[in-house]
C-alpha cells in the first residue's frame, strides 16, 4: 500500500509540471474561402487560442478561445484534442458569431483537423499549417497581429517567447528546413539510403551550428516512404520567407517512354513489387513546384536517384573515399551561401537515359559528391569565389569521377537549375 505521503507528493509533483509547460503553436486554416490564423497558447494553467482573420465585410476580427485538452484512443490511433470552452470576441464583433472550434490531432500526424462542432464529423477543415513559435525567435510586430498594444496577454508573450531579449545572433529567426525522402527499406538500395540520410543530417546540424539558425528536419522513410507522406509533409511545410528548404529525395527513379522532361519520376514505393502507377510515384519537378510556392528565401531540391525508363539504381561495392567525420567551414561563406543567397536550385543525379549509382556502405556517388563539393567550396581552403553554381558543377563532376574508377559502372552526369543570386 502506498502512503498517503507519498501519493500527496506525487500529486503535488505531477501538477508542478502540469503548471509549467510553457508553449504556443501558430495555426492556419481556410474556412468558405476566409482565411484564420491563430496562436495556442499554453502558459501553465493558462490556455487558450487566439485567432484572427478578416471577414466578410472587410473588417479584422479578434477571438479568444479557453480550451482544455482531451486524449484517448479510438480505432487504435491515440488522438489529442484542443476543444474550445467558449468564444468571445475581443474586437467588435462582427454580423456572425464563432464557433468554440476544435483542434484534432489523430495519430502521428502533426498537422490538425478543425471542427467548428465535435458533434458534426463531416463539417471539418484541415488546417494548412501548425509549427511551434520558437523562444527568442519571435518579434513584437508578429504577436501585434493578434493582441492590442495594452492587453496583458500580450505582455505575458513576450516574456514567455523572450521578445527583445538581448541576443547577439542576427540569425535566430532563420529556420532550415531539412526534407529527406530516403527509400531505406527497400532490398536492394535501402543501405546506401540509409547512410545518405544520415551523412546529409549530420552535414546540416553542423552547417545550422555554424550559422547559428535552427534545423528543423522532416523523414519519409522506413515505413512511412509513400506518395501520401511525401505529400503530406511537403505541402504541411510553412516556411517564413527568410527560412531555407532543402529537399534530398534518394530511392529509384524513372522516367516515361514518352517523356520530355529533363527532370526524372520519383518512384514512391518500398518494395520492387508492387506496380509502378501514379499512386506510388511523383514528379520531381512537381514536388520542387511545392517547396517553391511555399515562399522560402532559398529553396535547394536534389534527387539522387536513375533517370532512365528502367529505373532501378545500380549498386556497386567498388571502394570510394571516405568521408571526413566533420565538414571545417568558414563561417562567412557559409553565410554567403545560406543566408545572402536568395533563390531555387534544382539538380538530379542523372541525365535522361542514365543511371544513378550507389555504394552500400558510402551512399549515392552523387549525394557524397555533393557533400564533398559543399566542404570544399565553403571551406577554408578555397581562396576562390564562392557560388552555388561551382558546388552543383563540382559535385556532378565528382560524381561522374567516380564512375569512371569504378569498372561495372556507367557514365553519370547529373543536371542542374539555378537562379540563384
Amino acid at each position: 500500500m502506498i502512503p498517503k505521503s507519498l501519493l500527496s507528493l506525487i500529486l503535488f509533483c505531477l501538477l508542478s509540471i502540469v503548471s509549467t509547460a510553457q508553449t504556443v503553436h501558430e495555426v492556419k486554416f481556410t474556412k468558405n474561402d476566409i482565411k484564420y490564423k491563430g496562436l495556442v497558447v499554453e502558459n501553465g494553467s493558462e490556455k487558450y487560442m487566439r485567432f484572427r482573420f478578416t471577414d466578410t465585410d472587410k473588417k479584422v476580427r479578434l477571438v479568444q478561445l479557453p480550451y482544455t485538452i482531451l486524449r484517448g484512443t479510438a480505432s487504435g490511433k491515440p488522438y489529442r484534442i484542443i476543444k474550445a470552452e467558449s468564444s468571445k470576441f475581443v474586437s467588435k464583433k462582427g454580423e456572425t458569431d464563432f464557433p468554440a472550434l476544435s483542434l484534432v490531432f489523430s495519430g502521428s500526424n502533426k498537422i490538425p483537423f478543425v471542427f467548428p462542432d465535435l458533434g458534426d464529423k463531416e463539417n471539418k477543415v484541415k488546417a494548412s499549417a501548425y509549427r511551434v513559435l520558437v523562444k527568442g525567435k519571435v518579434t513584437e510586430g508578429f504577436l501585434r497581429q493578434y493582441f492590442y498594444s495594452k492587453e496583458d496577454e500580450l505582455k505575458t508573450l513576450k516574456k514567455v517567447l523572450e521578445v527583445g531579449e538581448v541576443n547577439s545572433n542576427p540569425n535566430r529567426f532563420v529556420t532550415l528546413h531539412l526534407v529527406i525522402a530516403a527509400n531505406t527499406k527497400i532490398t536492394d538500395i535501402g543501405a546506401g539510403c540509409a547512410v545518405d540520410k544520415r551523412n546529409v543530417t549530420k552535414e546540416f546540424e553542423t552547417i545550422a551550428k555554424t550559422l547559428g539558425i535552427t534545423l528543423k528536419k522532416y523523414y519519409i522513410d522506413d515505413d512511412n516512404f509513400n506518395k501520401a507522406k511525401t505529400l503530406e509533409t511537403l505541402n504541411g511545410l510553412s516556411p517564413n520567407s527568410s527560412d531555407i528548404i532543402v529537399f534530398l529525395y534518394r530511392g529509384h527513379g524513372y522516367r516515361y517512354t514518352d517523356q520530355s522532361e529533363t527532370w526524372p519520376q520519383m518512384d514512391l514505393r518500398s518494395n520492387n513489387y508492387s506496380p509502378i502507377s501514379k499512386n506510388t510515384s511523383l514528379g520531381f519537378m512537381e514536388a520542387f513546384n511545392i517547396i517553391r510556392k511555399k515562399g522560402a528565401k532559398l529553396n535547394i531540391a536534389l534527387a539522387d536517384c536513375c533517370n532512365n525508363d528502367i529505373g532501378i539504381n545500380r549498386k556497386t561495392e567498388t571502394p570510394l573515399e571516405q568521408l571526413a567525420e566533420r565538414g571545417l567551414y568558414d563561417k562567412l561563406k557559409l553565410k554567403k551561401l545560406f543566408l545572402e543567397s536568395k533563390g531555387n536550385i534544382l539538380s538530379c543525379a542523372a541525365s535522361p537515359g542514365q543511371y544513378s549509382w550507389v555504394n552500400t556502405k558510402k551512399g549515392g556517388f552523387y549525394t557524397l559528391s555533393f557533400i564533398q563539393a559543399l566542404r570544399y567550396e565553403a571551406g577554408n581552403k578555397n581562396k576562390g569565389d564562392i557560388a552555388w553554381g561551382n558546388i552543383m558543377d563540382r559535385t556532378i563532376d565528382s560524381a561522374n569521377r567516380k564512375t569512371e574508377r569504378c569498372k561495372e559502372c556507367t557514365k553519370q552526369t547529373g543536371k542542374f537549375y539555378s537562379n540563384v543570386k
